[in-house]
C-alpha cells in the first residue's frame, strides 16, 4: 500500500541507524492506529451501558416472605420461601419513579443472556400510564457458581451476594403495555433482543439488543388484526433462531401468525394459518416423531396441532414455492382451553401436552407408549389418550412447565387468581400426581422458571399484583452428605467423623434419601485421588455431587476419579436432574459418565485426562 509523501525535518546528520527506527516506530503506530480507534470505541459505547457488575450496590433479598414455600410438598420438592429482590433502578426517572412506588402493572416475565456474559438476565414487562416498560436485571454468577475464585474474592472483600440478580436494573420505555414478551435474536444479528406486545394491540414492539445489556429505541411491527396471544421458540425445521408465533382477530376470522426467517424472525412476512376460533394459547415443541418443532394451538374448546414442516426459507422461492401446506390435526376437549404447555407428563417420557381448561381441569392429552413404538418419522398423533391430573377452580389462569421435584417428568405450575400458586409433580406416573399450593401475598401474574443456583432444577421467579420488583424461589437440597475420605469402601453408614464418608457411602446414601441431595466434598490433606475398585452404585435418586466444594479449589478440578483401568464406567445415571460438576474422571474401560436420562447438568469436568487437564489417561 502506497501512503502520501511526508515531510520530516530530519538532520542530514542523522544515522541511518536512527532513521530506521524512526520509520519503524511510524509503522507500527500506524499498524496499531485501527486497534486504538476501536479501544476507544468501545470504551465510549459501554459508558452507555456501564458494567454493573463492577457498579453496585448489590442485589438482595428482602427479609419479609412474598409466597410461602418452605416446608411445603417435602420431600419430593424443598422450595424456599419467596423473597423479593431489593433494587434500584436506572433509566429515564419518571419509569424508575412508577416502578419503585409499585404504579407499573406487572405483566410479564423472559430470559436471555442478554449482555453475552454466559449468565441469563432477567426481563420484565409492565404497562404505566398508557405505555410499556421493559426491566433488565443482569443475572449474578455467583448465585450459580459460589465457589468460584472470583466468588471467592467477592465473598473476602465484603461484595459477595447470593442473590441471583444484580443491582440496579435497567429501564426502557416501550409503546404499549407487554402484556406479552419474549427473547430471541429476531433481527439476526447474532444479539438477544425483546419483542413485546399488549392484549388487543395491532403491532409487536421490537427492542434491538447490542449484546451488552442495552437496547435500541424500539420499532413497531403491524399486524394483521387485534393480538389475543404471543409466544416464542422454535417451529418447523430448527435453525438456531427464536420464532415467535402470535394469534390474531382479523375482520375475517381469527389466525396464527409464524414470523421465522433465515435472518430473523422478524425479517420475513408471516405465514398466515385460518384459526377455527379465537386463539387463546400457544406452545412450541416436538409433538410427534418428525424432526421439525410443531405448534400447538388453543380455540375454544378444539386443540388444533400445526405439525413442524421445513419450509425451505433458506432457499430460492421457486423451491418454498413447492413447500406443502401444514398439516393440521384437531382434538376437541370437553371445555374451553385457557392454557396448553408441552413436556414429559406421561409414564412413557415423551412429550406430550398439558392442558388447563375453563371448568378448572388440568388435562394431560398425548399418545401412549405403545402408539408411538414402531411409528415411522412422518406418523402423526392418532391415537391421542387423555387422562385428568388435577382439578382447580375457576381461577386458575395459566399454566406453567417446570422441574423443581425429585419425581419423574416435568412438574406443573398452576397460576391462580386467588393469591396462590399449585406445583402438581409427578404428572409423567401412573399415581396420583402430588399438588402443593404456594400461597402468595398478592395476586401471581407471571411465573418463569429459571435455574439459580447450583442444582439441576429449576428455581422460580413470580411477579405480583401490585409489586414491581420480582420474588424469587430457589430450590435447596433435602440433605447434605460430605465426602471426607478418599478410600473406596462401604460401611454403609456417611457420617462426619474422620474418613467417615467415602463417595461411595455418600451415593449410597443420597439413593436411601428422599428428595434431592447434595454431595460435597471435604477431605483432607492435599491429594484428592479416589482410586474404585468397581462400580460406584447407581445414582437412582436426583443428586448434585460437586467437586467445587472441596478446599483447595481455585477454578479447576482436584477431585479424580481414578478407575484404574476397570472394565466399568465412572458414574452410572439413572434419575433425572441430577448434576455432576468440578470432577477429574479418568482411566474407565467404560464411559466416564453415563446413563443420562432428561435434565442432566454436565458442566466444569475433566473427562479422561490428567489432573492438570494437559494428558490423556
Amino acid at each position: 500500500m502506497r501512503y502520501p509523501l511526508t515531510r520530516h525535518r530530519y538532520s542530514t546528520r542523522t544515522s541511518n541507524a536512527a532513521r530506521l527506527l524512526l520509520i519503524s516506530i511510524t509503522i507500527a503506530g500506524l499498524c496499531f492506529l485501527p486497534f486504538l480507534v476501536r479501544s476507544f470505541a468501545r470504551t465510549n459505547a459501554h459508558k452507555a451501558t456501564p458494567n454493573l457488575q463492577q457498579q453496585v450496590p448489590a442485589a438482595r433479598l428482602s427479609d419479609s416472605i412474598s409466597v410461602q414455600a418452605a416446608g411445603r410438598g417435602n420431600p419430593t420438592i424443598n422450595l424456599s420461601d419467596g423473597h423479593d429482590l431489593l433494587i434500584s433502578y436506572n433509566g429515564p426517572a419518571d419509569l424508575c419513579a412508577a416502578l419503585e412506588q409499585n404504579l407499573a402493572e406487572p405483566r410479564s416475565l423472559a430470559s436471555a443472556d442478554f449482555d453475552e456474559d454466559g449468565v441469563p438476565d432477567l426481563v420484565g414487562g409492565y404497562a404505566y400510564n398508557g405505555q410499556g416498560i421493559v426491566t433488565l436485571l443482569r443475572g449474578n454468577v455467583d448465585s450459580n457458581y459460589p465457589n468460584a475464585p472470583e466468588a471467592q474474592q467477592r465473598r473476602a472483600n465484603g461484595t459477595f451476594t447470593n442473590a441471583p440478580f444484580l443491582s440496579p436494573a435497567q429501564v426502557f420505555a416501550a409503546s404499549v403495555g407487554a402484556d406479552f414478551i419474549g427473547a430471541g435474536d429476531f433481527d439476526g444479528d447474532s444479539h438477544w433482543d425483546v419483542v413485546a406486545a399488549e392484549r388487543g394491540g395491532q403491532f409487536l414492539t421490537l427492542l434491538s439488543g447490542d449484546g451488552r445489556g442495552g437496547f435500541e429505541a424500539p420499532k413497531t411491527i403491524g399486524l394483521s388484526g387485534k393480538l389475543t396471544v404471543m409466544s416464542t421458540g422454535e417451529v418447523n425445521r430448527a435453525d438456531g433462531l427464536t420464532d415467535l408465533v402470535v394469534g390474531v382477530d382479523t375482520s375475517h376470522g381469527p389466525e396464527v401468525l409464524v414470523f421465522e426467517g433465515p435472518n430473523g424472525a422478524l425479517s420475513e412476512p408471516p405465514e398466515v394459518l385460518p384459526m377455527p376460533g379465537a386463539v387463546s394459547t400457544l406452545v412450541l415443541g416436538q409433538l410427534d416423531n418428525g424432526y421439525e418443532m410443531d405448534l400447538a394451538v388453543g380455540a375454544g374448546e378444539r386443540l388444533e396441532v400445526v405439525h413442524g414442516r421445513d419450509r425451505k426459507l433458506s432457499l430460492p422461492s421457486e423451491q418454498q414455492q413447492r413447500v406443502l401446506p401444514a398439516q393440521i390435526e384437531t382434538h376437541v376437549l370437553s371445555a374451553s382451553i385457557k392454557s396448553l404447555v408441552i413436556g414429559d407428563f406421561t409414564p412413557a417420557h415423551g412429550q406430550s401436552l398439558a392442558v388447563l381448561t375453563a371448568d378448572g381441569q388440568v388435562r394431560v392429552v398425548g399418545s401412549s407408549a405403545t402408539s408411538r413404538s414402531g411409528a415411522t418419522p412422518t406418523s402423526r398423533r392418532s391415537g391421542w389418550q387423555e387422562r385428568s391430573v388435577a382439578n382447580t377452580d375457576f381461577q386458575a389462569m395459566r399454566l406453567v412447565r417446570a422441574k423443581a421435584s425429585s419425581l419423574p417428568g416435568d412438574d406443573l405450575l398452576i397460576i391462580d387468581a386467588n393469591d396462590q400458586l399449585r406445583l402438581v409433580a409427578g404428572a409423567a406416573q401412573d399415581a396420583v400426581a402430588q399438588t402443593t399450593t404456594l400461597d402468595t401475598t398478592g395476586q401471581p401474574i407471571a411465573l418463569l422458571p429459571m435455574r439459580l443456583n447450583g442444582d439441576a432444577l429449576t428455581d422460580l421467579v413470580v411477579l405480583q399484583k401490585g409489586q414491581s420488583a420480582p420474588g424469587v424461589m430457589v430450590t435447596a437440597p433435602a440433605q447434605t452428605f460430605v465426602v471426607n475420605s478418599t478410600a473406596d469402601t462401604n460401611d454403609g453408614a456417611c457420617t462426619a467423623t474422620t474418613n467417615g464418608c467415602t463417595l461411595r457411602e455418600a451415593i449410597n446414601a443420597a439413593n436411601n434419601n428422599f428428595g434431592a441431595d447434595t454431595i460435597n466434598f471435604n477431605i483432607p490433606g492435599s491429594t484428592f485421588t479416589i482410586t474404585l475398585s468397581n462400580f460406584l452404585p447407581q445414582l437412582t435418586g436426583t443428586v448434585t455431587i460437586d467437586g467445587t466444594t472441596q478446599p483447595g479449589f481455585q477454578g479447576t478440578p482436584i477431585i479424580e476419579l481414578n478407575g484404574n483401568g476397570g472394565a466399568f464406567p465412572g458414574l452410572f445415571i439413572n434419575s433425572n436432574n441430577c448434576l455432576i460438576r468440578g470432577l477429574v474422571i479418568n482411566r474407565f474401560n467404560g464411559a466416564a459418565i453415563t446413563g443420562l436420562i432428561s435434565g442432566q447438568v454436565v458442566e466444569g469436568n475433566y473427562l479422561g485426562v490428567n489432573v492438570a487437564g494437559n494428558a490423556a489417561l
